[in-house]
């Protein structure tokens, strides 16, 4: 009887080591057993939301109430805002060298568009030099700043504005060649002649319309004129019950809205491609193009779009229906996870995903074509 108990024990341990290397039977044994020499506690709490992240020469930055920043090496710190306790959430890198920040009062008063330049040598987090005189006043104090992105030698910034204590936000899209000039939709963007409409993505594409931008559920794009004020409102597909999520340019233009739809254009609308979880929409956000990373295996040529709770979703070589979702080997806290945006460091060919509650991810690629992730 007791040959028969330790025969049967034996087995056991032999399964569970079998197991082990299979990263459909355990998941966390598979995560273990992959994991690369990555630091992981960079000094950020575990629970917290982070919006965007961004790069500046060789310093990273994450926006998440408070601004943080770390080199490539280094721990997370945070940066002393132009206001003292004023909070930020949005950022951008343009020019090469400086970061774009949008700040705001902890009452949500809008203190406008700053920017510093890490780059220069002795530059402090403590002492970042923010500066904003150059701006145009249509950034500046009072403004609360939204979107920020920049594509090639042109830096887009969305601004919010109050007009009475009664009244709601007009919402407004600006352009700048120079990062300090700002031009373009000089009147309230709105979704409807009455309802203010907070501007989600923007996404330069190759081809008419060349603009394109979500504003509230509504996706918009310019005329042959190819101007910010020159957005027109689209009828017909895309169309979502939900709002939509973000915007890509990769051969092709991807949308994602939050009723399980992807759409893909690519001089005429293709799509949607429906997906659920449990029988619920998944609720896409925004999409990130890591074709371009070949360390250590080439071949790859995927789109990664994340969700509001259930991880992001891989769309093998760009196809919309081919797609898994992802993390495969199930950390839960991104598995089940809400994901506001990622950044990735093509030069380090590092992935970064900054979500709501369960802190920054840091990932980077293996040879079996798997991004593995660790917590900063």
């Amino acid at each position: 009887m007791k040959l028969l108990k330790y025969l049967f024990l034996v087995l056991i341990l032999i399964l569970s080591m079998v197991a082990c290397t299979d990263k459909s039977l355990s998941p966390i044994f598979f995560t273990l057993e992959t994991e690369r020499s990555l630091a992981a506690d960079r000094g950020l709490e575990d629970e917290m939301t982070i919006h965007e992240i961004v790069k500046v020469g060789t310093r990273y930055f994450a926006a998440g109430n408070t601004l943080f920043t770390r080199t490539e090496a280094g721990n997370w710190t945070t940066v002393s805002p132009p206001v003292a306790g004023a909070l930020c959430n949005t950022l951008g890198a343009y020019g090469g060298n400086f970061l774009y920040a949008g700040f705001n009062t902890k009452d949500g008063d809008g203190l406008g568009l700053y920017r510093t330049d890490p780059t220069v040598g002795g530059w402090n987090p403590q002492t970042p030099g923010w500066d904003n005189s150059a701006f145009d006043a249509a950034v500046q104090n009072g403004v609360q700043i939204g979107l920020i992105k920049a594509f090639g030698t042109d830096l887009y910034v969305s601004t919010a504005e109050k007009p009475a204590s009664d009244s709601p936000y007009n919402y407004f899209l600006y352009a700048s060649s120079d990062g300090t000039t700002f031009t373009g939709n000089d009147v309230p963007f709105d979704s409807q002649p009455s309802i203010a409409a907070p501007i989600v993505d923007i996404e330069v594409y190759p081809g008419t319309p060349e603009y394109w931008v979500i504003a509230g559920g509504d996706l918009y794009a310019d005329t042959v004129g190819g101007t910010l004020d020159d957005l027109v409102l689209q009828s017909g597909d895309p169309q979502t019950t939900r709002g939509f999520g973000g915007l890509l340019v990769s051969t092709d233009l991807y949308l994602s809205a939050k009723d399980g739809k992807l759409w893909r254009y690519n001089g005429s609308w293709t799509g949607p491609t429906q997906i659920s979880v449990d029988g619920d929409d998944v609720r896409f956000t925004r999409f990130v193009d890591v074709s371009s990373v070949t360390f250590p295996v080439t071949g790859y040529n995927d789109i990664l779009v994340g969700t509001e709770g259930s991880g992001y979703f891989r769309l093998i070589d760009g196809v919309q229906t081919n797609y898994e979702r992802r993390p495969e080997y199930n950390i839960s806290a991104l598995y089940n996870g809400a994901i506001n945006s990622f950044y990735l460091d093509v030069a380090e060919q590092i992935l970064f995903a900054g979500t709501f509650d369960a802190g920054l991810w840091r990932a980077d690629y293996n040879i079996s074509g798997e991004w593995l992730w660790v917590q900063e």
